[in-house]
This record gives structure tokens, C-alpha cells and sequence, in this order.
């Protein structure tokens, strides 16, 4: 089998990926490593390496990993993609029970455990007002979650994941005003000002901030959760009843639907994340694509 592994080239954790992780999957098979070297390479590096490989394998965080769903997902081959979790949230490894064991990677590899899981389309535009195409497989979000992404883009990791979250949400959610979206799909709508909207195929993102409790990537639907202009007593305490994976029922500020499509508009600039890379700007459309991508797990 020959794999080819993605690797994010700033990645703390790089020494431990090849001093422990590394060797064990040479001796078992054909293994290639790239490493990433800006943002936005990992798309290019998995569009070509795919025409080669029998699996690709994202060796990083959420953000590495969508690159190389996004890269794969334009390859005129659909090959499985796996994952090594190297990075600060680990979200969706964390979901599907991946760890940077590489003996547990050896046996789904050997086993070939590919999983058929769906994705998001998601359709915004750029600086420009050009169209972009991007694709989520965990949680896409705008407003707080964008501005969150910008300042981690400038903060040391040093802390460790839930230090290095709390660092970057608190201030954010000071600085970032609500804004008014409206959210709608071909049964519902719902307008009002946002700290967060975030469109599911997973359970959690930012670190384990469950949006969708329960939530399966692969069981046909999307899911909107939409925070309200809460002040911050009730951000804080929904915070970390999100932590604790529970849902939220307090009607005045938050809001979940399921669907296979949702449209976001703003009167304002605003920008949307897809697994904490900045996709692009509103309008935009997420679309679910059922079962479009083979996982290892």
C-alpha cells in the first residue's frame, strides 16, 4: 500500500511524528512525506499526490486536514484519506476515536477500515466578489469563529489547546460586535444578530465546543446551531455547558435546525471559517455532498 503523508509543516509536534510515529509505519508500508509551507499548500500538495497514492494521511490539526479533504475532493480519484492527530483542537479525529497511536493507524490501514463520509459544499466569494468553492468535513462558522481563527493565526500554542483557545475567544468576544445574518433554507428562515453560527457535519469545534452533541458525519444532514447577542454572563456559562456537550435551551439566544442546505447573508462584510482556515466571504451557500469522502477509521 502506498501512503502519502501531509504534514503541517509548522506543527509543533513534527519531532514527535517522525521519532515515534514515523518509523513504525515504514516498516509496514510504501510511505511518502511532504510537508506543507503555507497556508493553502496542503490543497495543492493533495491534488497531486493523490494521483499516486492509495491513501492520503493529513499529519496535523483541523486545518491541515481540511486542506487535504479539499485537495483530494479535486482529484479525479477518490481515495481514502487518514489522520494524524497533530495539532491544537483535533475536533473531528477526536469525534471518529483517531489517535496519534500508530499502532491503531497500522491496524485501520491493514484492515482497511474506509468509511464513507459526507461533506460540505461550501460556496462564498472572495475579496473580490469572485465565487470560491471550499469544502468543510467538520464545522464551518461565522461570525465570532473567523475573527477567533485571525488571532490564533498570531498566538503562540504554547499552552496547550485550552489555554490557547480560552486566550484567543475571551478578547474575542469583547472586540467582535454581533452582527445580523440571515439564515435560511428551502423550509426555514431565521434573521437576528449572531455571536456564532456554525453549520455541523461533526460534534464540536474551537477545541472540543460541542455545537452538535451526537452529532455522526455520516448520517445525511447538516447542522445549524446559531448563538444569539448574548451578554457575557450567558456566554460564559453556555461556553461551558457546550464543553460539556449538552445542548442549550434557551430559546432568546439559541437556535438549531438540521437540513442538507443552508444559505448565510449579511447586510455587512463577513467572513466564514471551515475547520480554522478563513474560506472566504457572504454570501454563502453549504451544501451537504453525502458520503463524497472514504475515511480511515
Amino acid at each position: 500500500m502506498k501512503i502519502s503523508i501531509i504534514i503541517n509543516g509548522a506543527s509543533r509536534k513534527k519531532k514527535l511524528f517522525h521519532s515515534r510515529i514515523l518509523p513504525s509505519l515504514v516498516k509496514r508500508f510504501d510511505v511518502t512525506v511532504v510537508e506543507t509551507k503555507n497556508s493553502g499548500h496542503g490543497i495543492e500538495l493533495a491534488k497531486q499526490i493523490s494521483l499516486n497514492s492509495d491513501v492520503v494521511i493529513a499529519a496535523g490539526g483541523d486545518g491541515t486536514l481540511n486542506e487535504v479533504i479539499n485537495g483530494v475532493l479535486q482529484s479525479p480519484r477518490k481515495i481514502p484519506v487518514g489522520i494524524i492527530p497533530l495539532g491544537t483542537g483535533n475536533d473531528f479525529a477526536k469525534m471518529i476515536g483517531v489517535t496519534i497511536d500508530p499502532a491503531h493507524l497500522i491496524s485501520l490501514l491493514e484492515a482497511r477500515q474506509f468509511r464513507d463520509t459526507d461533506v460540505a459544499r461550501v460556496e462564498c466569494v472572495d475579496e473580490t466578489g469572485n465565487g470560491i468553492v471550499r469544502y468543510s468535513i467538520n464545522a464551518c462558522s461565522v461570525g465570532m469563529g473567523p475573527e477567533v481563527v485571525k488571532r490564533l493565526m498570531k498566538t503562540s500554542r504554547s499552552l496547550g489547546p485550552t489555554l490557547t483557545y480560552l486566550k484567543t475567544i475571551i478578547p474575542t468576544f469583547f472586540s467582535h460586535k454581533p452582527q445580523r445574518i440571515e439564515i435560511s433554507n428551502d423550509s426555514w428562515r431565521w434573521s437576528g444578530l449572531i455571536r456564532v453560527c456554525a453549520i455541523a457535519n461533526g460534534q464540536s469545534f474551537g477545541n472540543g465546543i460541542f455545537i452538535a452533541p451526537g452529532k455522526k458525519p455520516d448520517e445525511g444532514k447538516l447542522t445549524a446551531c446559531i448563538a444569539g447577542a448574548l451578554p457575557l454572563f450567558k456566554f460564559l456559562a453556555a461556553l461551558i455547558r457546550l464543553k460539556k456537550k449538552k445542548r442549550i435551551n434557551d430559546p432568546a439566544y439559541f437556535h438549531y435546525q438540521d437540513g442538507k442546505s443552508f444559505t448565510i447573508k449579511s447586510d455587512l462584510p463577513a467572513w466564514i471559517e471551515t475547520e480554522g482556515e478563513l474560506a472566504g466571504l457572504l454570501p454563502v451557500k453549504v451544501s451537504l455532498i453525502p458520503q463524497a469522502l472514504q475515511i480511515v477509521r
